[in-house]
């Protein structure tokens, strides 16, 4: 159950993350149209041609253009990138955490249909081997304390069933749990 709270509260917390990049997004768009109006209004006044008296009258344009058009124009496109990162990388969390989910799914699939089809002595030899690397076909003999030919009969079937693979070492064999992680 703690699970299942967990991920909804990340899912909401990427919910208003997504809402957030296009809050972000809009009021770039928004300030980056002001911006490009302005400067539309800019250059039609210079084609027009406003007089320019004095020295400060240039410098005022001057301003007036960075202010009413550079900045907001730059302020918008930075919004903009802004919005769509955070959006990108929201994106690629949520893909991220929906592949977890599917994997650890069908790893708990796996494991319980494994579970259906193994009988008792199965199950206890698979447990020993799959939480290694390998194990000396040797050395089930005296972990399961079974007899050499149960063990060869219980690691045939598992075999036959593609859980694990054997391969000769010596006058034993090196068993490796085939369980596709």
């Amino acid at each position: 159950m703690k699970r299942v709270m967990a991920s909804m509260q990340t899912y909401v917390v990427r919910k208003d993350l997504r809402k957030f990049a296009i809050v972000i997004m809009v009021v770039g768009t928004i300030v980056l149209l002001a911006a490009v109006i302005k400067g539309i209004e800019v250059i039609v006044a210079f084609i027009r041609g406003i007089p320019i008296l004095t020295f400060r009258d240039v410098s005022i344009n001057v301003i007036n253009v960075i202010f009413n058009f550079v900045i907001p124009f730059i302020g918008g496109s930075l919004l903009l990138i802004a919005g769509n990162t955070i959006m990108r990388i929201n994106d690629e969390a949520v893909g991220r955490a929906v592949a977890r989910r599917n994997i650890e799914a069908v790893r708990n699939e796996r494991a319980s249909v494994i579970s259906r089809v193994l009988d008792k002595d199965e199950k206890g030899m698979l447990e020993l081997i799959k939480g290694k690397d390998f194990v000396l076909q040797s050395d089930l003999m005296a972990l399961t304390g079974y007899s050499k030919v149960k063990v060869h009969r219980v690691l045939k079937k598992l075999e036959a069933k593609g859980l694990i693979k054997r391969s000769r070492f010596g006058i034993t064999n090196r068993v490796f749990a085939n369980l596709g992680r």
